[in-house]
C-alpha cells in the first residue's frame, strides 16, 4: 500500500484522520470498560472472602478467584515450577503454610527486667493473638517454662503476673539468661532486647491478608509507643500504656511481602508527579509551544494507560514491583519519539510550510527511523519473556506491547490531531534557514575526523579491559537487600539481624523414616549433632538453630531437679535412681505427651512436628550476608549431612534459599535473552541499512556502553543484585535510538554526495539537538526511578541511565569515528 515511501504514509494519516482518531477513542473506552470490570471482579472477590473469613460456612465451590491487581507476594518472583519454590511448599504442607511477623522491643534504660517493661511485654503478647491471621505467639513473657511439682510436668508463661520485687526481677533475668532456649532467640545476651514472634496463615487467595496484618500489629504497638491515644468519641487523650522507656521495630515475611506493595504504590504516587514535572519543562525548553508540550504529554499518558489496562484490564495480568517500573518506562521512550515528530513538524512550519504539509515532511522524516527504533527498543524488552524471573518477563511483555503502541500514537495519532490544530503559516528567510543549517558542530566533527583513529582504539582496549572485569562482577540477591538501607523496614530488619536473631530462616526436614520415630535417641542425636555443627561454625552466620531436640533436653534436664548434667537426649538402658533400666524411645514419647498436654491452647508443636510423629524441623536463622556465601555455606552443610548423616539427609528450603537460588537459575535465560536480542537488532539494522557490514559495524557504539558499566561495577566490586540482570536487554533496544536516527542521516548525505567528512557534520547537524534531548529525557525518566526506595528498581534505573548517557557519548564519538571506514551505503528512500 505505502511501498517505501513514508509520503505516502502521510498522505495516508491526512486522508484517514478521523477514523484514526476515532478509532483510538474506542480502543482507549474498551480499555477503559475493561479496567472498570476487572476492578468491579476484584471487589466482588474481596467481599467474597471477607464474607467466608467470618463464616466458612458461606463458602461457595464455584467461586473462582480473582487475581489482585498488584500482587506483592514474594512468591511471584518465581516460575510455578521453580525447584526451590515447590520444595518449601511441599515442607509448609507438612508443617503448615505459615509467615512470620517480629516484634522486637528495645529497652533505652538497657533493661527489659523491670516491671513497667514487662508489663509493655505482656500487653503486646496478649495482644497479638487478636493480630488477624495469627496462629502463634511466642514471647518472653508466655515462654513455655517448665518444672516439676511433687512428679507432674508443669508448663507455664515465664512471667504471669506483676509487680515482682527487685530481687525477683533480678532471678527472672538471671533465668532467662542461663536458660538453654531463650539466649539469642527470645532476648539478647545483654537483655536489652527482646522480641515476639508471631506464626501468620494468611488464608489462599485473599489478597489484603497481609495488610491487614501489617495495619493490625501496627496499631498493637502504637499502644506502647504513642504518648497520647483518641478515645471512643475521637478525642485525644493521655496513653495509659505509654512506654517511652522501649523503642518497637518490626520484621518478618509478612513486612516483606507489605513493603513489595507499599513501595510499588510510593513510587507511583511520588516518582511519577516528578518525572511529569522534569519532562514538561524539557518539552517547554525544547519545542517551546503550547501544543508541542501538551501533545506529547497526552501521547505518554497515553501510551501508559493503553498498556496497563491491556494487560492488567483485558487480560487479567497482575502488576507487581517490577511492572510497575512500564509507567516510568514507557513515558521516556514515549515522549522521545513525540519529541522528534514535534521537532520536524516545527520545522516544517518554520520552513514556511502549512500545517498540513509539515505533517507529511515530519512523517516522511521520522517515520523510518521512529519504525526501526521502536522495532529494536521493542525487540530489547521482549527479549525479557524468555528469561526465568515471571516479574521480568512481564515488564518485557508490557514495555515491549507499550512500544509499538508509542511508535503508532506518535506517527498516526498524534500527526491526526496536529492536522486539526490551527497553526498559522510562518513567514520564510531562505538566507536564515540555509544558515542555520550550515553552522554548528563543526569543532565536534573536527575533533572525530582528526582523532578518529585513537577514539577507536581507545574503544577496542576499554572493551577488552571492561569484558575482563565483567567477570568480576559480585551479584548478592539477598530479599531484605531489595529495599533501601534508608527505609524503616530495611532498617528494623537490619537491626534484628544484627542484634537478637538472624532473619533468614532456613528450613530442613529430617525425616526418620517410621510412625513415632522422632521418638528415637539415635535420630534425635543426629538432629543434635546436625546442629553442633552449625553452632560450631560462626562463619556460617547462623544465630540460632531450634528443633525438638531443645525441648526434649530441657525436659530431662526438669525431670532431674535442673540437674545440668541431665541437659541431653535420654539413653536406652540408663539406669534411673531406683534401679531401673530405661527404654529410651518410651521414655522421651512420655516426655513429649506430658509437655504436649501440658501447653496451652494455640501453642501446640504441630508447627514442629508432622502429624505422624515421623518428620520434625529444624531451623536456622541465618544473617543477611551475601545470597551467594549463604548458597555456599548451605552447600558446605549438605555435603556434612551426607557425609555424617546420610540416613537423614535434609535439603534447605525458605525465602533466603528460594532467591539466593534464583539468579542462579536465571543465569541461562538472562544469557539467552541477550543473545536473542542482540542478533535480532543487529538484523534489523543490516536490512534497515541494507548492508551487512554498516549492520555490524553500527553495533559497537550500543554494546560498548553497556560492556563499560559492567567493567566499572566489577572494576570497583560493587555488589548488585538481580536487577542487573534485565540492564543489558533494556538499554540495548534504547541505545540503538540513537544510532538509526544518526546513521540515517550520515547515509542520506552521503546518498546526496557529501564526502564522509560532510556527511558526519551533515548528521550532528540535523539530530544533534534532539538526540540530546532524547537522551536527556530517557536519563531523567529512568533517573526518576533511582530515588525509589526499592533497590531492584533504584539500582536497574541507575545503571540503564549511565549506559543511556554513555550511548550518547558513543555515538556522538565513536559511531561516527567508525563508521569512517564505512563504504559508501544506501539508505531506505
Amino acid at each position: 500500500m505505502f511501498g517505501n515511501n513514508p509520503r505516502k504514509i502521510g498522505e495516508f494519516v491526512l486522508k484517514y484522520r478521523w477514523p484514526i482518531i476515532i478509532i483510538n477513542f474506542v480502543f482507549l473506552a474498551i480499555l477503559m470498560f475493561g479496567m472498570q470490570e476487572r476492578a468491579n471482579v476484584f471487589n466482588q472477590h474481596l467481599e467474597y472472602m471477607q464474607t467466608i473469613q467470618n463464616n466458612p460456612l458461606a463458602k461457595d465451590e464455584n467461586h473462582v478467584p480473582a487475581p489482585p491487581i498488584f500482587d506483592g507476594d514474594y512468591h511471584v518472583w518465581f516460575d510455578d515450577d521453580n525447584p526451590e519454590m515447590l520444595a518449601y511448599d511441599e515442607f509448609q504442607q507438612v508443617f503448615s503454610k505459615e509467615e512470620n511477623l517480629i516484634i522486637v522491643t528495645v529497652a533505652k534504660n538497657g533493661d527489659v527486667f523491670t516491671n513497667e517493661n514487662l508489663a509493655s511485654l505482656m500487653l503486646l503478647t496478649d495482644q497479638s493473638w487478636q493480630i488477624p491471621y495469627v496462629s502463634r505467639v511466642d514471647g518472653l513473657t508466655n515462654f513455655n517454662y517448665t518444672y516439676v511439682e511433687d512428679d507432674d510436668l508443669l508448663v507455664e508463661d515465664f512471667v504471669s503476673e506483676l509487680s515482682l520485687s527487685a530481687d525477683q526481677l533480678a532471678e527472672k533475668k538471671k533465668l532467662a539468661l542461663e536458660d538453654p532456649l531463650m539466649p539469642n532467640f527470645l532476648i539478647s545476651q545483654k537483655g536489652d532486647i527482646t522480641q515476639i514472634q508471631m506464626r501468620v496463615i494468611i488464608p489462599q487467595d485473599f489478597p489484603t491478608g497481609y495488610a491487614e496484618a501489617r495495619q493490625a500489629v501496627e496499631q498493637l504497638t502504637a499502644k506502647i509507643t504513642s504518648p497520647k491515644i483518641n478515645d471512643e468519641n475521637g478525642q485525644e487523650i493521655d496513653n495509659p500504656n505509654y512506654n517511652p522507656n522501649l523503642e518497637i521495630k518490626l520484621g518478618g515475611t509478612v513486612m516483606l511481602n507489605t513493603a513489595f506493595q507499599k513501595f510499588a504504590e510510593d513510587d507511583i504516587k511520588t516518582l511519577m508527579p516528578m518525572m511529569f514535572l522534569f519532562i514538561i519543562i524539557i518539552l517547554t525548553l525544547t519545542i517551546r509551544a503550547f501544543w508541542g508540550t501538551f501533545f506529547p504529554i497526552g501521547l505518554l499518558a497515553t501510551s501508559v494507560f493503553v498498556t496497563v489496562a491491556l494487560f492488567v484490564g483485558l487480560l487479567d495480568f497482575s502488576l507487581t514491583n517490577a511492572t510497575v517500573n512500564v509507567v516510568q518506562m514507557l513515558i521516556a521512550v514515549a515522549v522521545a519519539d513525540s519529541v522528534h515528530v514535534m521537532a520536524v513538524f516545527y520545522r516544517g512550519l518554520r520552513n514556511g510550510l502549512d500545517k498540513k504539509g509539515s505533517v507529511i515532511y515530519t512523517i516522511e522524516k521520522n517515520f523510518i527511523p521512529c519504525l526501526i527504533t521502536s522495532v529494536t527498543t521493542a525487540i530489547g524488552f521482549y527479549s525479557l519473556i524468555t528469561q526465568a524471573i515471571p516479574p521480568f518477563k512481564d515488564l518485557g511483555l508490557f514495555a515491549g506491547t507499550g512500544t509499538l503502541f508509542a511508535f503508532y500514537a506518535s506517527l498516526f495519532t498524534l500527526p491526526a490531531f496536529l492536522s486539526l490544530i490551527p497553526f498559522k503559516k510562518r513567514e520564510v528567510n531562505e538566507e536564515q534557514i540555509k544558515q542555520k543549517e550550515q553552522t554548528g558542530y563543526e569543532g565536534l566533527a573536527n575533533f572525530v575526523t582528526k582523532f578518529q583513529k585513537p577514539i577507536r582504539w581507545s574503544a577496542l582496549v576499554t572493551t577488552v579491559f571492561a569484558i575482563y572485569f565483567i567477570f568480576q562482577v559480585k551479584i548478592d540477591n539477598t530479599a531484605v537487600k531489595y529495599f533501601a538501607p534508608e527505609t524503616d523496614f530495611r532498617q528494623a530488619t537490619d537491626y534484628i539481624d544484627n542484634n537478637i536473631i538472624g532473619v533468614n530462616p532456613v528450613e530442613y526436614r529430617f525425616d526418620s523414616g517410621e510412625k513415632n520415630g522422632i521418638y528415637d535417641p539415635a535420630y534425635l542425636k543426629k538432629i543434635e549433632q546436625f546442629q553442633n555443627f552449625i553452632n560450631s561454625r560462626p562463619e556460617y552466620g547462623m544465630t540460632y538453630v531450634s528443633s525438638i531436640v531443645d525441648i526434649i533436653k530441657r525436659i530431662n534436664k526438669t525431670m532431674h531437679g535442673n540437674d545440668e548434667s541431665f541437659y541431653r537426649i535420654p539413653e536406652n538402658n540408663e539406669i534411673t535412681a531406683e534401679g531401673d533400666t530405661i527404654n529410651a524411645k518410651r521414655l522421651i514419647a512420655q516426655y513429649m505427651l506430658l509437655y504436649q498436654m501440658s501447653l496451652p491452647q494455640g501453642m501446640e508443636l504441630t508447627n514442629q512436628i508432622d502429624i505422624q510423629n515421623r518428620t520434625t524441623r529444624v531451623t536456622a536463622f541465618a544473617k543477611s550476608y551475601s545470597s551467594f556465601e549463604l548458597l555456599k555455606n548451605i552447600d558446605e552443610i549438605s555435603a556434612w549431612m551426607q557425609e555424617n548423616t546420610p540416613s537423614i539427609h535434609a535439603t534447605a528450603v525458605g525465602v533466603p534459599v528460594m532467591f539466593g537460588e534464583l539468579f542462579v537459575i536465571a543465569i541461562p535465560g538472562i544469557l539467552r535473552s541477550i543473545g536473542i536480542s542482540l542478533l535480532l537488532i543487529t538484523i534489523v539494522l543490516m536490512i534497515t541499512f541494507k548492508s551487512v557490514r554498516i549492520g555490524l559495524f553500527s553495533m559497537i557504539p550500543n554494546v560498548w556502553p553497556i560492556l563499560i558499566v559492567f567493567g566499572i561495577i566489577g572494576f570497583f566490586q560493587i555488589p548488585v543484585n538481580m536487577s542487573v540482570a534485565i540492564v543489558g536487554m533494556i538499554t540495548l533496544g534504547i541505545a540503538v535510538d540513537d544510532t538509526v536516527h544518526y546513521l540515517t542521516k550520515y547515509l542520506r548525505g552521503t546518498h546526496d554526495g557529501l564526502s564522509k567528512n560532510e556527511a558526519i557534520l551533515y548528521a550532528f547537524r540535523q539530530v544533534g539537538a534532539p538526540l540530546i534531548f532524547t537522551s536527556i529525557i530517557l536519563v531523567s525518566g529512568f533517573g526518576a526511578l533511582t530515588q525509589s526506595k526499592f533497590a531492584l528498581n533504584s539500582d536497574m534505573a541507575l545503571y540503564s541511565s549511565i549506559v543511556i548517557a554513555f550511548a550518547l557519548f558513543a555515538d556522538f564519538v565513536i559511531l561516527p569515528a567508525t563508521i569512517l571506514k564505512f563504504e559508501k551505503g544506501k539508505i531506505l528512500d
